[in-house]
């Protein structure tokens, strides 16, 4: 009997040992944001959230939540809502709850979610600490040191006699990191300070009129100052577009979004971070005060904005990253300065070679100088038969060139000479969104003018054709013969108008013109296309040529465009 209890109790303790494994294996985090993931930053700390979540050894089960309040104007009813969003994340049950974002957020969590579980430990991440934190706080992921960062390395570089502070005071978050920026600036600098704080568009005007020897700080604008949401991003983009003056911000996505630089927190980071601290403050027990833990930060440059303000990369603290360079000459034209070398050092030894050969030759000449006048003829014969192969050689590559690439009959560029051409002209619209057309001619009826009247004279209307359409046009478009009794025309920098208004003249010189072997009239068919958004050559091509066919079904001598 004893010995089942002991099995018994043994079992017992061994399931029991089982679920608070599993239950300390699985981390329930509850994190609330002050922002939805569309703003970027906020989206680039989620991503951290996730990333650190999943590598991780514990089954860390993530319950993100946004506040979502901006749509609330009225007291009582965001009252009502913050009370009922506290009651829905309380039964989430979660081990411990990452607090992110402006002090909104913190207000939320102090005033109705901490009343509901005050055993819960909190971990915070914030410009500064707030001073009405609860007991079961554990740390807080700090990143204020970035300002004063910040702006001591932009009025280095900078050396500005105006600084401008540029945010929106109507929101908590922006309102906030105003003053702190305000307050980092350094005292006695003799540098006037000013803040852009007004309507989004009224903001970008007055922009343009500001002092060149300036700096900005970027302290995040929601709203364009009449009711509409805004990301801060898009923002100071357009703001960035418009000033005379570099733009300093202190989060990573803002650098490449219109900031020339900053010493920035990174979200991604700060997400892991968060997920690290969580599982510590599950751990622990809370500090009194908190432990503040300063957030990973980066000194981080926009290159196309440091070309734009002529700021060197010399003058950048050590250990700065930069975005989008411009690529130096050696990077940009490498291929080009390769191919240069490359042509140098193969005509250097040629003409080495060529000396060598040239001092070979006048020692042998001295030593051939008492050979008898007949011999120095020969030599002279053999030079100058040398000579004449070498320009017949030419001559022939020349020639051989000229045939690869030309229609022998019409003497126009033939299908070959046509396509490298018009898949260059494509590439080269696509590149600048310029028009191009095709326009594909195909002589009518005639098959009937060969069978009645033989070859030799239907390859004489297919010169005078491909002559008369070749002096229609214009110098800059491209004529050449397709195949046939087909001719195909690139209309460059042309639109359907413009090709339409050539194809006409095309079809009334061709309608007069006067072909003495035959005795009648000979006329052409035509199809036109437009280069469209998304097209392919082959599309090109095959509406053309459909517009061709159409014109054709539909009685000849006329024009279609598809």
């Amino acid at each position: 009997m004893k010995k089942r209890l002991l099995l018994l109790s043994i079992l017992f303790l061994s399931f029991f040992r089982i679920d608070i494994a599993t239950a300390r294996d699985e981390v329930r985090v509850l994190v609330l944001l002050s922002l939805d993931v569309t703003y970027p930053y906020v989206k680039s700390k989620v991503d951290g959230l996730a990333f650190e979540g999943t590598r991780n050894s514990k089954t860390i089960l993530l319950d993100i939540q946004s506040l979502e309040d901006e749509r609330f104007t009225d007291a009582d009813k965001l009252h009502s809502y913050y009370t009922a969003k506290a009651e829905q994340l309380k039964n989430s049950h979660p081990d411990v709850i990452a607090v992110t974002g402006s002090p909104v957020i913190f207000s939320f969590y102090n005033n109705y979610l901490y009343p509901l579980m005050p055993d819960v430990p909190m971990v915070g991440e914030t410009r500064i600490v707030p001073e009405n934190h609860k007991p079961p706080t554990y740390s807080f992921i700090q990143y204020h040191q970035n300002i004063p960062k910040t702006i001591n390395m932009a009025l280095e570089i900078t050396k500005p006699k105006n600084i401008y502070l540029i945010g929106d005071a109507t929101h908590p978050g922006s309102r906030l990191s105003m003053k702190l920026v305000e307050k980092s600036i350094p005292k006695g600098t003799n540098i006037n300070i000013e803040r852009l704080d007004m309507p989004l568009n009224d903001l970008i005007k007055a922009a343009k009129d500001l002092p060149k020897n300036s700096v900005g700080f970027f302290s995040l604008i929601f709203s364009d100052g009449h009711g509409n949401r805004i990301v801060p991003e898009n923002a100071l983009m357009k703001i960035a577009e418009n000033v005379p003056f570099p733009i300093f911000a202190f989060h990573e996505t803002m650098v490449g979004s219109g900031a020339t630089g900053g010493v920035v927190a990174k979200g991604e980071d700060v997400g892991i971070q968060l997920v690290k601290e969580s599982l510590l403050a599950v751990e622990s027990r809370p500090f009194n005060p908190p432990r503040i833990v300063p957030a990973i930060s980066s000194i981080l440059f926009d290159g196309h904005f440091l070309d734009k303000y002529h700021i060197k990369l010399s003058k950048l603290p050590e250990g700065a990253e930069v975005i989008n360079i411009t690529p130096g000459l050696l990077d940009k034209y490498w291929y080009e300065i390769l191919a240069i070398i490359s042509l140098i050092i193969i005509l250097s030894s040629m003409i080495l070679i060529l000396f060598h050969f040239y001092r070979q030759r006048n020692k042998l000449t001295s030593r051939l100088s008492i050979i008898n006048e007949e011999l120095e003829q020969r030599v002279d014969d053999r030079t100058h038969s040398l000579l004449e192969a070498n320009s017949a050689l030419h001559k022939k590559e020349s020639e051989i060139t000229h045939l690869m690439l030309t229609d022998s009959l019409t003497g126009l560029p033939n299908r070959r000479y046509f396509e490298d051409e018009v898949h260059r002209e494509f590439k080269r619209s696509e590149r600048n969104n310029s028009n191009l057309c095709i326009a594909v001619c195909d002589i009518d009826h005639f098959k009937s003018i060969n069978d009645f009247y033989g070859h030799n004279v239907g390859d004489i209307v297919l010169s005078r054709l491909a002559r008369c359409i070749n002096e229609t046009v214009r110098q800059s478009d491209f004529v050449a013969r397709w195949g046939g009794d087909e001719f195909v025309i690139i209309h460059i920098d042309s639109d359907r108008v413009t090709a339409e208004k050539f194809a006409k003249r095309v079809l009334l010189a061709v309608e007069k013109l006067q072909i003495k072997e035959i005795m009648k009239a000979v006329t052409i068919s035509i199809g036109i296309s437009q280069r469209k958004e998304n097209d392919s050559l082959k599309d090109l091509m095959e509406r053309a040529d459909q517009a061709m066919y159409k014109s054709k079904t539909e009685g000849t001598n006329r024009i279609s465009y598809k």
